[in-house]
């Protein structure tokens, strides 16, 4: 039998920072109400639900979106490899209602910066090393690694992009939607990484709308566009293999 713990926190804060070191730097910040239940067994089983979610900007408080609300699923369970190491296997759902967001090119710059801060992150653990020894002497006799499968489902994204070298105003209005999206990932200790993202068949849906200023009016750039999609990314072949 295994334990179940659940937690509510009024506000609770996640900061998506450009410079690990300097936490004092620009940075983009999700708060809101929280929600966590997690169940402790052999494996461990978390659901967070956001509600009244506010995205915004740190230093100047600038707000990006006033109200978000995510439901997360996943299951964690490790496990010993042949070679000795320990493998993490993170599975999730991720379900978004619709939601609208604003955005300036220095917001994207930073959104941008964190998102390859956490991409460079490698496989060790944050505990520190002698803790794990004592807890757990075999983990450090062997690589650890980690594999990711996720789905996400937007139910509908609206972010109006401006330009913020004209007081914020409107340039560009990208419309999406997409109920199926998956999120693959593969990542192990002194090894590249190897990840993948793709949408099922015209699953989705995007429109984009650029704003003519002089005229003061929307103009279609994408009208209605049903898409599907694919990226991956594996570690190049080494020379002479």
């Amino acid at each position: 039998p295994g334990v179940s713990v659940e937690v509510s926190v009024e506000q609770g804060a996640f900061r998506i920072l450009t410079q690990f070191e300097d936490r004092g730097a620009e940075h983009l910040e999700i708060r809101g109400n929280l929600r966590v239940k997690v169940g402790l067994g052999e494996t461990i089983a978390l659901n967070l639900s956001l509600n009244d979610g506010r995205f915004h900007r740190s230093l100047s408080d600038t707000l990006l979106c006033p109200a978000a609300c995510i439901l997360f699923k996943s299951t964690i369970e490790s496990k010993r490899t042949e070679s000795g190491g320990v493998l993490t296997d993170f599975n999730f759902n991720v379900d978004v209602p619709p939601l609208r967001m604003q955005l300036t090119g220095l917001d994207l710059g930073i959104l941008t910066r964190g998102i390859g801060q956490l991409a460079r992150r490698d496989a060790e653990s944050v505990e520190p090393r002698e803790e794990l020894e004592l807890r757990d002497p075999d983990a450090m006799r062997g690589h650890r690694g980690i594999q990711m499968a996720g789905a996400f489902a937007f139910q509908g994204l609206h972010v109006l992009l401006a330009d913020d070298r004209r007081g914020a105003q409107p340039a560009l209005s990208v419309e999406a939607r997409c109920p199926s999206m998956g999120l693959e990932l593969a990542s192990q200790q002194g090894l590249p990484s190897r990840w993948s993202w793709s949408c099922a068949r015209d699953a989705l849906e995007i429109e984009v709308n650029s704003f003519h200023a002089r005229l003061g009016v929307w103009e279609p750039v994408l009208s209605d566009w049903r898409l599907s999609l694919t990226f991956r990314q594996a570690p190049l072949a080494q020379p002479g293999r």
